[in-house]
């Protein structure tokens, strides 16, 4: 991969839109340092803002992977969120609320007093319900697979950081950058990235940029007690599932009000798009996140679980046979 190139592609199109560099950092909820360091071929953008940086930009992972311009099915660019509409109608939304929120809350407050006042500062209205419901709906898991590890010849092994897993690939670009492993045929329809990083169940207390608000609400927020009982992924999915139409009323408590404000930010930020979970069991343990058939029915997420982290692959143009071949060649070592 050629860094340079890559910062050409972002520069290019983040002008064409007209954006600034601070403007796209506020979208990705990062620095704007991060993204002069991309433009300038610095550094590589993190595995987990590749498909939100091809959303906004209107690009093609293609070309944020390869830097190259590249003609690929317009379904490849989103994988999570909204699109421009939807962020732009809740943008106004917002807007909106602000206002009407701090006038209603100065009288509630007065009127019917601390218990109200906190269901409307805690409020989950400017996420649409329809939305919500349709993303953790694919939090179901649906299937289970086997994994019986596989061990080959250690030449025909790609290696990164502790783990080894087949190559799959006869002709192919490998290169390593701001922790992640970039896999890629050269036939230009198959992608394949690694990278080792936190659990999904570890965001939980974390500090998380909510549509602009987290300085105003969830700094009031005791993050530490929130879901102290989920330990793993998988057991987490199945809470955001389960609750998922849980609601709060007069009768709740305050911490029932603000752990649902938390929660369901905390999902609708963090989670993909996916159609449903399959988990692995046996020799590894994990779980493949498969993607919706609208953005692309051959995009996989995988997640190997290790130790408090986690080896992430997203794979693109790979059938679930494929998949499984590939996870059962999957070796950490110790």
């Amino acid at each position: 991969m050629d860094l340079v190139k890559t910062g050409n592609v972002i520069s290019e199109a983040r002008k064409k839109k007209k954006l600034t560099q601070k403007e796209l950092a506020t979208k990705l909820h990062i620095s704007d340092k991060a993204i002069s360091k991309w433009e300038r071929g610095l550094s590589y953008p993190d595995i987990s803002l590749l498909i939100p940086l091809t959303e906004i930009l209107d690009i093609t992972l293609y070309e944020v992977l390869s830097g190259e311009k590249e003609e690929v099915e317009e379904t490849l660019k989103n994988t999570i969120k909204y699109s421009k509409k939807e962020i732009e109608r809740n943008k106004k939304r917002n807007r909106k609320k602000v206002f009407l929120f701090s006038i209603i809350c100065i009288l509630i407050f007065f009127i019917f007093g601390y218990k109200i006042f906190n269901l409307m500062f805690y409020s989950t209205n400017i996420i649409d319900k329809d939305d919500y419901l349709k993303l953790i709906e694919g939090y179901q898991i649906k299937d289970v697979e086997e994994i019986n590890t596989t061990r080959l010849d250690d030449n025909l092994y790609i290696k990164y950081k502790g783990a080894k897993i087949k190559n799959i690939f006869d002709d192919f670009d490998y290169k390593e950058e701001n922790d992640i492993a970039y896999y890629m045929s050269k036939e230009k329809d198959k992608y394949f990235t690694i990278t080792l990083t936190q659990r999904y169940v570890d965001y939980i207390g974390m500090d998380i940029d909510v549509f602009g608000i987290n300085s105003i609400v969830f700094d009031s927020i005791d993050k530490s007690n929130i879901l102290s009982h989920i330990k793993t992924d998988l057991e987490l999915f199945s809470y955001f599932y389960e609750n998922r139409n849980n609601s709060v009323d007069i009768f709740s408590s305050i911490k029932e009000i603000k752990e649902n404000y938390y929660i369901k930010n905390l999902s609708y930020t963090m989670l993909p798009g996916i159609e449903y979970i399959t988990e692995l069991r046996g020799d590894l343990d994990g779980y493949i996140f498969n993607i919706t058939e609208e953005i692309n029915k051959n995009m996989k997420e995988i997640s190997i679980n290790h130790d408090d982290q986690r080896y992430v692959m997203l794979t693109m143009g790979f059938n679930k046979e494929e998949i499984l071949d590939i996870i059962n060649t999957f070796i950490i070592e110790k």
